[in-house]
């Protein structure tokens, strides 16, 4: 059965039509080799990124990188002169997404600049973007309040941070997705609205800017994170800001939606976004000779998870659904949920068992995938009948659910960094000390994260556990990232698969939070590997790979 990457259930998604395909014409990535001669400068960021990106940069110490510059419009130019219509570009991938007929990839190949041309698509309308333009309530937050969500709330302790005032005010998600169909009229989002809290839209999919009138995923989506209506339903992060991007075509599948996620993701940098919340994933398209495999999710080859993985070092704190795959024969998460650094949210009930169709991890590199989980089965958001609550399951509910507490617990401590805030929300998790390939790390304990941030001597009562282990794969080195309850020897050895001993370390350490490095020689061969650490309360293994 063909897996399918709006990660919801249940109810019935009004779709987009498929536009007429034309004869000949598809899309193709084109990588460039440089940026030179670029008329940008890094020393200009104000040339080519927002305000707000800028600052959200300057608040987490954050360079800005020739990463960051535009490609170059000398080389748009010349690609144009091929007879190519450009739709989209990226800056941190240094690529452009055109329409053209297959007859033009000599073209495209002979221009010295151009490093690699990928089909995304199989025939296409030429309907697509041209360009990618940028365009406090007191809380209240008792259980009669929050209506039919109160339970997928408190779950994660939720109501928690938003009776301590903490509900999203001041922070700014972009919420990428297929369409949000009505949430320009509907009831659930007129606070959202009448407050200006909407601070852009942007269709990335096609000309017409279909946001309002496309798909009702993005709809259901944006109701986990924003509805207001006292009494009915609160979303996780009532009071933030958002950015409705539209990058996904729900009638088609193919890989023409990664480089439009790739874009969306960058207009959400450039516009100040805090945080991305993303409730797609791919794995196997129309046209199958473009699928992905298992072995492709390590989120360092499919476009959309480089991406996502960039968004994390540019400041951005990224929640992606884990996916639904867990009852289909592929079983694992997708693209952009295998990034490196992303908080990907699998679905549990709401007695804390994880659901059987949210899709397992590992990443095929080891790492642990999902991060954590929350609420994705029968979770209440908006509807698109007036005055009803709807419900739907899938990840794609769980990961805005946890998106918005993510950027509660970020109003709290806004000088924290997006890594600091990631790694609370894992530590506060359930299965913290014992991560495994469904429930991740857990479910968060969003009061416990805030004491964790609040006071860095918080938890030093309990027992010792290993926060995460990082980077993996690993080249020369790893670090180890724990807390420990007493000052204490920690032993951390590194055997084969077959139990041999190959190096061990002891390390004198002082209670509390601490983070270790372990140097292995570069005499170890590339493979896989077993890392244990020994505490005084016990020990913990995981999967490693060396690979330089």
């Amino acid at each position: 059965m063909k897996f399918k990457h709006l990660f919801f259930f249940g109810l019935a998604l009004l779709l987009c039509a498929q536009a007429k395909s034309q004869a000949q014409k598809y899309s193709f990535w084109v990588a460039f080799t440089d940026k030179n001669n670029s008329p940008y400068s890094v020393d200009r960021p104000q040339e080519f990124l927002g305000p707000k990106g800028i600052e959200r940069r300057k608040n987490q110490n954050i360079n800005t990188t020739l990463q960051d510059l535009p490609v170059n419009p000398a080389y748009i130019a010349m690609l144009k002169g091929t007879g190519a219509r450009i739709v989209l570009t990226s800056r941190w991938l240094n690529a452009a997404t055109v329409i053209a007929d297959s007859a033009a990839l000599p073209s495209f190949k002979a221009l010295g600049f151009v490093s690699k041309v990928e089909r995304l698509s199989g025939p296409v309308a030429d309907t697509l973007i041209e360009s990618a333009e940028k365009t406090e309530p007191e809380p209240m937050y008792g259980k009669n309040y929050y209506g039919k969500s109160y339970q997928q709330i408190a779950v994660m302790r939720g109501d928690t941070l938003h009776n301590l005032g903490f509900s999203g005010r001041g922070m700014t998600i972009a919420v990428i997705d297929a369409g949000f169909l009505k949430v320009d009229t509907l009831e659930a989002f007129r606070k959202l609205r009448e407050d200006g809290r909407i601070l852009g839209v942007h269709d990335f999919v096609d000309a017409d800017g279909q946001v309002y009138d496309a798909a009702s995923h993005g709809m259901l989506v944006l109701g986990a994170l924003a509805a207001y209506v006292p009494n009915q339903i609160i979303g996780t992060a009532p009071d933030a800001a958002y950015y409705l991007l539209r990058s996904e075509n729900a009638g088609s599948e193919y890989p023409i939606e990664e480089a439009a996620w790739v874009s969306a993701a960058e207009y959400a940098d450039s516009a100040g976004a805090w945080l991305i919340n993303s409730s797609l994933g791919y794995t196997t398209y129309d046209d199958p000779s473009l699928s992905h495999t298992y072995a492709e999710l390590d989120g360092k080859t499919a476009k959309a998870s480089i991406a996502a993985g960039i968004a994390v070092t540019k400041g951005i704190l990224v929640c992606n659904s884990a996916g639904n795959s867990g009852r289909s024969p592929w079983r694992y998460i997708t693209v952009p949920a295998d990034a490196i650094d992303i908080l990907t949210v699998g679905a549990v009930d709401i007695n804390r068992n994880v659901t059987s169709f949210s899709s397992r991890g590992p990443s095929p590199d080891g790492r642990v995938k999902p991060d954590v989980c929350a609420v994705g089965f029968a979770v209440a958001t908006a509807s698109l009948k007036e005055g009803e609550v709807g419900f739907a399951n899938g990840t794609s509910l769980s990961s805005p659910l946890l998106a918005g507490m993510a950027a509660c617990l970020w109003q709290a401590f806004p000088g924290k960094t997006n890594y600091q805030v990631m790694d609370a929300i894992r530590n506060s998790s359930h299965l913290r000390s014992m991560p495994n390939d469904s429930f991740g790390y857990g479910i968060p304990d969003f009061s416990l994260a805030y004491q964790m941030l609040k006071n860095p001597d918080y938890g030093k009562n309990e027992k010792s556990y290993i926060r995460t282990i990082f980077p993996n794969p690993f080249s020369n080195q790893v670090n180890v990232a724990m807390h420990l309850s007493s000052d204490q020897k920690i032993t951390v050895r590194l055997t084969d698969l077959k139990g041999r001993q190959l190096t061990r370390q002891d390390f004198e350490l002082n209670a509390g939070f601490t983070t270790i490095t372990v140097d292995y020689p570069s005499s170890l061969i590339n493979g896989t590997y077993i890392i244990t650490v020994n505490t005084k309360e016990g020990k913990l293994s995981r999967r490693i790979t060396k690979a330089d």
